[in-house]
């Protein structure tokens, strides 16, 4: 509550009653579509629309600290981070963006991006068109999943080592 763009730390109480923490909270330009954590606990990650927040967060008391802002060409509306905290995948309309995550920092570097669309400087992909509601790496680390709103399916990639992306033959499933 309140009009804040951003996220908040919450306490719970007595009746399990959530009480907003004086003085734990971030705000961001835009409403935050998307909220990840990192796996080691360390890093809190928005996707803002227009940018992508990094905060540190303090696993004792789960206080958030700014550290960086991602802005770019395009917009992001949902992230995953890989379960060995080395990379984050940003998708926004019409692309799938690589981030190396420093493990130490919880700062990231674009790496690499996929699209549909022959406007932006990516490696082609299908399945991707249109904006996503969710995106995620799988459990072992080996494939990343994306949805697509139009014409509505899930884009599938394979993720090496690194973090690099690959679109199988097959890579696309339309629902």
């Amino acid at each position: 509550g309140g009009g804040l763009n951003g996220v908040r730390l919450f306490d719970i109480g007595a009746g399990s009653v959530l009480t907003p923490r004086a003085g734990a909270a971030h705000a961001t330009q835009q409403p935050p579509q998307d909220v990840d954590l990192s796996p080691d606990g360390r890093n809190l990650y928005l996707a803002t629309g227009a940018e992508i927040v990094v905060l540190n967060r303090d696993p004792a008391s789960g206080a958030l600290a700014p550290v960086q802002s991602v802005t770019g060409a395009t917009l992001f509306d949902s992230l995953a981070i890989s379960p060995d905290g080395t990379s984050v995948y940003a998708r926004g309309p019409n692309h799938l963006t690589t981030f190396d995550r420093n493990t130490g920092t919880g700062q990231l570097t674009q790496k690499a991006c996929v699209t549909e669309e022959t406007a932006l400087p990516c490696t082609t992909a299908r399945g991707i068109a249109g904006t996503s509601r969710e995106t995620v790496v799988s459990g072992d680390g080996r494939h990343v999943y994306t949805t697509s709103e139009l014409p509505g399916g899930i884009a599938v990639f394979n993720r090496a080592a690194d973090g690099t992306l690959t679109q199988p033959a097959e890579g696309c499933v339309t629902v």
